[in-house]
């Protein structure tokens, strides 16, 4: 038999030991899901990337042209005139 001061303290302890339990298994689930998918954030990282060149070499032509638009119209309207 214990008694009801050792019941407790048994009780306090094995609480203690499951929370510890479950914050090291919840960070070892996390570290293992980091892992797991950095190939893919990787992807989607790079993915992004070529896709900003690519806009921004779009959005780059697209001032040229219009530029080149605007100054040969004007030259255009000069010339007939």
């Amino acid at each position: 038999m214990y008694t009801g001061l050792q019941v407790l303290t048994m009780i306090e302890i094995l609480t203690e030991e499951a929370d510890k339990s479950i914050e090291e298994s919840f960070a070892q689930g996390y570290k293992q899901a980091v892992i797991e998918y950095k190939p893919e954030v990787d992807y989607w990282k790079e993915k992004y990337k070529q896709d900003n060149s690519v806009k921004r070499k779009l959005k780059q032509n697209c001032l040229l042209i219009s530029a080149s638009l605007i100054t040969g119209l004007v030259v255009g309207f000069s010339i007939a005139n």
